[in-house]
């Protein structure tokens, strides 16, 4: 027995009902993935961002003996940094495949490489070997233009 054209109305509208539920449960989820990606893009930027003006403080302070304890307080800020930005891998390249060569384990290799020379460099200052303290500070600085380079960060 055929539907009535009644009844054919209200099976289309309550399609119709479904899908518009569908698709904004659909643009919620969406809506909630990209302020999860925003946050973390967000803290990243900070972690990064904190990261380097340390950075600029270890540059003032890695050759002065009289400042070690700030300098040792320096590193410990950096080494929690860059533990943290260890976890944080970059969610996306940019439209040019700027990061085809710099993968999520490049990403962390290198954050784990920044970590392993701030401990050299904390082990050097605690010994008292503030040139190789000083030269440690100038690997790190190699390593964060290369990193730079390969990731496409702007300086």
């Amino acid at each position: 027995m055929p539907l009535q054209q009644s009844h054919r109305r209200l099976i289309l509208a309550a399609l119709a009902g479904l899908a518009v539920c569908l698709t904004a449960a659909g643009l919620m989820s969406t809506q909630h993935a990209s302020a999860a990606d925003a946050e973390h893009d967000d803290r990243l930027h900070d972690v990064m961002h904190e990261l380097e003006e340390h950075f600029r403080e270890l540059k003032r302070t890695v050759r002065d003996e009289t400042r070690h304890e700030a300098t040792l307080e320096t590193l410990v800020a950096m080494q929690q940094l860059t533990w943290e930005a260890k976890t944080l891998i970059p969610r996306s390249y940019d439209a040019t495949g700027a990061r085809a060569e710099a993968g999520p384990e490049a990403y962390r290799i290198r954050m784990i490489t920044l970590l392993r020379q701030l401990l050299d460099t904390e082990h050097a200052i605690l010994e008292g070997r503030t040139d190789d303290a000083f030269e440690h500070a100038k690997q790190m600085a190699a390593h964060e233009r290369e990193s730079h380079r390969i990731f496409r960060i702007e300086d």
